[in-house]
């Protein structure tokens, strides 16, 4: 969870190392964001994401709340199936009828399928605690229903922030485990996929630069943070242990707030699906072939 300070170092875009990256906006819900994917038999390839009421002033890294009346942030998810080219077909509103109250709605909620159901893992802030915790949900057949199963007690102590954690993509046994944590400032990212004899994420490491900006508000200088994301592929042995990662790189030539939360495999390409400053949703996509060179490359850069 550790955030590094200082500006990242020049980093290829995910177009340089031989991959693809677009906008999905008009064909998400507006404003939409931080999107995840699914996979299942039943329901083939799936698109939840996150809308919000807030704007984010990429200088400050702060969330200035933009709806009328409102004086909070507030959180609605939404959900698509994906035709053959990836694309949703039809969006609707996830509903959350029990569990504890929540602060202001699920964050960032990452879908995958136990058994015979999906379930989504999410950031959960109640009234009742200062902290962020992780949710997991149940989804109806329908996929627009969200029954409440689990909240999830920190492990570092009662003042720590959870979020980012990570789980198996699919699976027909009924267990959820979470690798709740990266080493070398690694965050969790994507759900895990099968690779080689392991798994693999996409995952990312935050970057925080100290800003000034002028305030009319105040007549002042407002403090604040630019953030810049980079993202990595991170291999994991059978026992979901870190064994290695790629370079670090952007989906943009400028990268800076990216969030890559989806990652799924369809004909020999890796799929994955993000966030662009808390207002976009892109999508990308890069060769099996080529995250494996990606890979072996890195590993023989460090011996």
């Amino acid at each position: 969870m550790e955030t590094i300070k200082g500006l990242p170092k020049a980093a290829p875009s995910i177009k340089e190392l031989g991959g693809e990256a677009w906008s999905m906006v008009g064909k998400t819900p507006e404003r939409s964001f931080n999107a995840s994917l699914g996979y299942s038999e039943k329901h083939g390839y799936v698109m939840v994401v996150r809308k919000s009421n807030y704007r984010l002033d990429l200088d400050t890294g702060l969330a200035h709340v933009i709806s009328s009346g409102e004086r909070r942030v507030r959180n609605i998810m939404g959900i698509s199936k994906l035709d053959k080219d990836m694309n949703p077909t039809e969006w609707h509103k996830i509903d959350f009828p029990d569990g504890p109250i929540q602060e202001r709605g699920v964050e960032d909620a990452r879908i995958f399928w136990r058994k015979n159901s999906f379930y989504i893992h999410c950031v959960f802030l109640e009234r009742s605690q200062p902290r962020a915790r992780i949710a997991v949900y149940k989804l109806s057949d329908d996929l627009r229903v969200a029954s409440f199963v689990k909240l999830y007690e920190s492990e570092r102590g009662n003042n720590a922030i959870e979020k980012n954690w990570m789980t198996e993509l699919y699976s027909e046994d009924s267990n959820i485990d979470f690798l709740r944590y990266n080493p070398d400032g690694i965050r969790g990212g994507s759900s895990l996929i099968p690779w080689e004899d392991g798994y693999l994420a996409l995952v990312h490491k935050t970057y925080s630069q100290p800003t000034f900006k002028y305030s009319s508000k105040t007549f002042g200088e407002m403090e604040g943070a630019t953030k810049h994301y980079r993202h990595l592929f991170a291999e994991y042995d059978k026992n979901i242990i870190f064994k290695r990662a790629t370079q670090e790189f952007t989906f943009r030539e400028n990268g800076q707030v990216e969030f890559g939360m989806g990652l799924v495999e369809k004909d020999n390409h890796l799929y994955m699906s993000l966030g662009v400053n808390d207002e976009e949703v892109w999508m990308a996509k890069l060769s099996k072939s080529k995250v494996k060179q990606l890979l072996q490359e890195n590993t023989n850069a460090t011996n």
